[in-house]
């Protein structure tokens, strides 16, 4: 009987190694799938962010272009109009060149009734 019990303990071992392995894979393919969803969450948190940096880039130009139309002495109304732009985006934008140092522009009105830039 000693033998019996020998065997079928070894064979309890095998089954138990099998399973163990059939397990220690399926985990494996889950942290495969993990990394991949996360390596893929980090991809598009860097193109975001280098979009993000370019979209600035753009504003700033815009940014730029209003504050030459400011200083062609067109008022703040006409500039929304001609730009089809909000009066808020107006300022929005010009709050852009004032916090890189041109706090003058950025007090500008913008109800259309001036905006000749005459800080200057």
């Amino acid at each position: 009987m000693a033998v019996t019990r020998t065997g079928a303990r070894k064979n309890g071992l095998e089954r138990a190694r099998a399973r163990r392995e059939e397990l220690d894979a399926e985990r494996a393919r889950r942290d495969q799938q993990i990394e991949e969803a996360a390596g893929k969450f980090f991809d598009a948190a860097d193109e975001r962010e280098e979009l993000e940096a370019r979209l600035n880039a753009l504003d700033v130009e815009r940014a730029e272009a209003i504050g030459t139309l400011t200083t062609l002495g067109e008022p703040a109304g006409r500039v929304t109009k001609l730009l089809d732009i909000t009066p808020a985006e107006l300022r929005r934008l010009r709050g852009l060149t004032a916090s890189e140092g041109d706090d003058a522009d950025a007090s500008g009105p913008v109800s259309g009734d001036g905006g000749t830039g005459e800080s200057e």
